[in-house]
């Protein structure tokens, strides 16, 4: 992709304009009148007129630089690391750290869209607006023409005023965005708006997916700039993969009762195929996080693909490839969630910033800048290729989201993998991909497109307590299956190594003083059964915790966990739910104590068992 419109020199310049007041819509969806002003002003001048959010979220959080294993519950002190740099271990060396083809990305223009307050109230129904404001070819966002009322009998009609519109483009290749559109560019914008209501239904739904996070104009322009503009080619994209029968499918989802609607996988615990697993949970096992905007308000994403533990992933949904409803709640609810945050968080803080900042606003974009870190051993890109080939089933329905993405620490093999996966992606998509052999080798390019306060210190940032483990450590709260009663979650991915009789594993685990345990389930989709025991340890002559001499107290006695034990039909095919999910302690059973240990025994060798321990607050 190609170089940003503004650079870190002139972050007083890079915030620009985002919510605005919803369109008033019928009983069916529809629209109440043609053209709403709003709409076209913000394609005009890619302002957007409405308040500001009330809440601030701000991504800082107090837990310690550490790095949560995706396999175990260990975690060491994690610095920015260094991958190493050897032509045996590099995807294709000679084209790494860089990004394809720079010069055909288009990227919002970030200065051109902050404007001034008088432009952020432009209406273009306005009687009372003069033609010149339609023309001016100024420089200056300030200026403020005088203006001579219409008479009502001469009120432009919505082509009469395009037709009339003059806008300065751009020789940097930044259209395509609202405030930066050719003429030929907003009539398509209002004819593909007028379609939408003619059209499937579920069109129009996924072009306002984000809304009101991402404003009717911009996702106007973010479907149209997919193909370049021309309507048809959009809604011949739309058909490729069969979109409107997935949305409606994934969108009138129920809960596992079948009580409850759950659009679009909003509660992952609530879906039988995860057998009530909490996303956080799922996320300790396939790492992704939302946190941070890039200096065009694009969303900023972290995928450590390198940590998947897909036999974690498989302990929790049965086979990789029924993931897919994880995609989904990414692509639409975090999606949503991201927008929010970061539109509260940046527009307080520019509210509290001097009186030349109130006027601007900040805006976020319904778009990613994906940082894939493929440092580890995960098997994803062999065993998990079938559901790799099935995202873009999901991610077909929210055309245009990816801004920028980042290929950190691949390994030589993975050129045997890209040449699968590349096949499954468009050209343009392509384009926005990079290669980089190290972390520190990306970093320069971050740093062109990233404030550092908005990376996370792990991949350059400057704020030490900015790390991905300090916001997985805030998101497990936020994301909690038990709002207000669970704020964290310990996992533990067990493998058993031998078979045999009075063979076992343990894992020790630590509590807060002023935590307590919630639940301990076990997932797990093996063929065999396993014994669980939990003891706790307290030294003999006093009430503190003793050494391995002291007597172990039982707190769980041995549960043998099985595919029969958690099915109420012990002849159940495997074929049919791989997967099973069995609660072996709940609050009630556990002692009030700090330091417990989870005894595996007469397992079975190459077995998975995921331990997932629930911990709340003592009240």
């Amino acid at each position: 992709m190609g170089n940003i419109c503004c650079s870190s020199s002139s972050a007083t310049t890079t915030d620009v304009v985002v919510v605005g007041e919803e369109e008033t819509q019928n009983e069916n969806g529809g629209n109440n009148g043609n053209v709403i002003p709003t709409t076209k002003t913000t394609l005009y001048s890619g302002k957007i007129v409405g308040d500001d959010p009330n809440n601030n979220d701000d991504d800082t959080n107090t837990a310690s630089n550490i790095r949560i294993s995706a396999h175990t519950n260990d975690v060491e002190i994690h610095h920015n690391q260094i991958h190493r740099d050897s032509d045996a271990t590099v995807y294709h060396d000679a084209i790494m750290d860089r990004f394809p083809s720079s010069i055909d990305m288009n990227y919002p223009p970030t200065n051109s869209m902050r404007q001034s307050m008088f432009l952020q109230n432009l209406d273009l129904d306005d009687m009372n607006m003069n033609d010149k404001v339609l023309l001016q070819g100024s420089n200056s966002s300030d200026e403020v023409p005088a203006t001579t009322p219409i008479p009502t009998h001469l009120r432009q009609s919505v082509i009469q005023i395009k037709t009339n519109l003059q806008q300065e483009h751009s020789t940097d290749n930044l259209s395509g965005y609202p405030g930066v559109l050719t003429e030929d560019e907003l009539e398509q914008c209002i004819e593909f708006r007028e379609q939408l209501k003619i059209r499937d239904p579920a069109y129009k739904e996924m072009v306002l997916s984000m809304y009101p996070y991402e404003q009717e104009a911009f996702a106007l322009c973010r479907f149209l700039r997919s193909r370049n503009f021309i309507i048809e080619n959009v809604f011949d994209m739309l058909k490729e993969k069969n979109q409107a029968k997935n949305w409606y499918n994934v969108k009138n989802i129920m809960t596992t009762d079948e009580k409850q609607p759950n659009p679009f996988y909003k509660n992952l615990h609530n879906i039988d195929t995860f057998n009530n697993c909490p996303l956080s949970v799922f996320l300790t096992q396939y790492p992704m996080l939302h946190t941070g905007i890039g200096k065009n308000g694009a969303i900023i994403v972290y995928f450590k693909a390198g940590q998947v533990s897909v036999p974690g992933v498989e302990c929790i949904v049965g086979d990789m490839v029924n993931a897919l409803p994880f995609v989904w709640n990414q692509l639409y609810h975090e999606t949503r969630h991201a927008m929010k945050r970061e539109s509260e968080k940046h527009n307080n803080k520019s509210n509290n910033n001097s009186e030349s900042t109130k006027s601007s606003t900040t805006t976020v974009l319904a778009e990613k800048i994906i940082i894939v870190d493929l440092k580890g051993d995960t098997t994803l890109f062999n065993e998990g290729i079938e559901f790799l080939k099935s995202v873009p089933i999901g991610a077909s329905c929210f055309p245009e989201s990816v801004n920028r993405t980042y290929v950190l620490n691949a390994p030589f093999s993975f050129r045997l993998i890209w040449a699968v996966i590349s096949r499954t992606l468009e050209t343009r998509t392509l384009q926005k991909i990079g290669f980089f052999s190290t972390i520190e080798k990306a970093k320069t390019d971050f740093l062109d497109h990233i404030e550092s306060n908005e990376l996370l210190s792990d991949y350059g940032g400057h704020d030490t307590h900015y790390s991905y483990n300090d916001i997985v450590a805030k998101r497990q709260s936020e994301l909690s299956h038990k709002p207000g009663i669970v704020t964290r979650y310990i996992v533990e991915l067990m493998c058993i190594l031998t078979t045999g009789r009075g063979d076992s594993m343990d894992f020790d685990f630590n509590l807060q003083n002023n935590e307590k345990i919630d639940s301990i389930v076990i997932y797990s989709r093996s063929n065999h059964g396993c014994e669980f025991s939990i003891t706790t340890t307290l030294s003999k002559d006093k009430n503190t915790y003793g050494d391995d001499d002291d007597d172990a107290i039982v707190c769980v006695d041995p549960i043998y966990v099985s595919r029969e034990q958690a099915t109420d039909n012990a002849d159940s095919d495997v074929n049919v739910k791989p997967n099973y999910a069995i609660e072996i302690a709940s609050s009630k059973d556990m002692l009030q104590q700090q330091q417990y240990t989870i005894h595996a025994k007469d397992g079975t060798a190459k077995d998975y068992f995921l331990i997932a321990i629930s911990i709340a607050k003592v009240v």
